[in-house]
């Protein structure tokens, strides 16, 4: 039978080997940073330690580059935003990093990346194996063979780095799809990891996440900006579904769901569909830049920045949510087609693959 063969080609796939988490020897850097961006020119770039927030150096960008040099005391995971956007993350450690197009060089980055695209390429070679001569069943057991080899993939990876920065970034990743109990274990395992306040975050957040579960009332709170204070309740409306989405303008992925958003809110919104947004995580004068030149048709609240998502334990964006109209939460975390499909069944339609 064909699954077997696929099934048999999935688990003969060779674990990624480990990367080297040898010690720095000297504990100088220099990065490099290559800007595309004119209009940068004359402005400030800040390199930001990822776990902590406090902002290790700023340098004024000239002639479209930024050169920070300074020490380290051990490889550390650090965010560099340019020209008041927030930028790219990556791995600081000992001797010369450079940054362009979008990619960090070094010895720690360079095995991140592959790390990358090995996995990339592991999951197209398998999506690949799926086709039409497949039934459905065998289409979907294939698919859950699949993603049981690669988080097999990416867990030993994460292992085989967790002493490194490597193993850490792998983990705040992985961290979404944990279990709570799992996730306490790991740490129990590898208690060195306790020392990052990001991981400390994720464990209040499994907590906040529970509590904001579904069949859970739904978490009120409270922005201020410009004077005023907004609250989530002003516009949960009683007596109608409210989709709640938390998003960021640079976030990519949040940009994606705002269109599967306007597609169910042209659709169902006369029907009682209520929505609104909640920009997190960055200066609003930048969601306002954003909306200005993609306007969307609900209302935004305006500088969440991280109160929001703490209380909902969130720890990527986008994250949607579904209140009923007794204000309980319907589902949370939704994307795409369970996005669809939740609020296709809510106001009483036929759950379809896409609008």
């Amino acid at each position: 039978m064909k699954i077997k063969a696929l099934a048999a080609c999935a688990l003969a796939i060779a674990a990624l080997s480990s990367c080297s988490d040898k010690k720095q020897e000297s504990t100088d850097y220099t990065l490099n940073v290559e800007i595309d961006d004119a209009s940068a020119n004359g402005t400030m770039a800040y390199l930001t330690d990822f776990d902590s927030g406090n902002v290790m150096d700023s340098v004024i960008i000239t002639d479209g580059k930024a050169v920070f040099t300074g020490t380290v005391e051990e490889p550390t995971v650090v965010r560099l935003s340019v020209n008041g956007n927030r930028g790219a993350m990556l791995i600081l450690e000992s001797g010369e990093t450079t940054y362009k197009d979008g990619h960090a060089i070094s010895t720690l980055n360079d095995q991140y990346q592959a790390f990358i695209d090995d996995y990339s390429a592991r999951r197209d070679s398998l999506y690949a194996l799926i086709d039409s001569t497949m039934t459905e069943s065998e289409q979907e057991a294939f698919y859950r063979l699949s993603q049981l080899h690669l988080d097999s993939v990416v867990s030993e990876t994460m292992v085989a780095n967790i002493y490194n920065p490597i193993g850490y970034m792998i983990l705040l990743q992985k961290a979404f799809d944990m279990e709570a109990d799992k996730f306490q274990q790991l740490l129990k395992d590898y208690p060195h990891l306790t020392k990052f306040q990001r991981i400390d975050k994720i464990k209040q957040s499994f907590d906040a996440r529970e509590a904001t579960s579904a069949g859970k009332p739904y978490t009120d709170f409270e922005i201020e900006y410009n004077g005023a204070t907004t609250k989530l309740s002003d516009y949960v409306k009683p007596g109608q579904y409210t989709l709640v989405d938390f998003w960021a303008s640079w976030c990519g992925p949040c940009k994606r769901e705002i269109g599967v958003i306007k597609q169910l809110y042209e659709k169902y919104h006369s029907k009682g569909l209520n929505v609104v947004g909640v920009a997190v995580w960055e200066d609003p004068e930048q969601t306002q830049a954003y909306l200005a030149e993609n306007p969307i048709p609900w209302d935004i609240m305006l500088n969440g920045q991280s109160g929001p998502t703490d209380l909902y334990g969130i720890n990527g964006i986008p994250c949607i949510i579904l209140i009923d109209p007794e204000g309980n939460i319907v589902e949370r975390d939704l994307f795409e087609e369970d996005l669809v499909n939740t609020v296709a069944t809510a106001m009483g339609d036929v759950p379809a693959k896409a609008i």
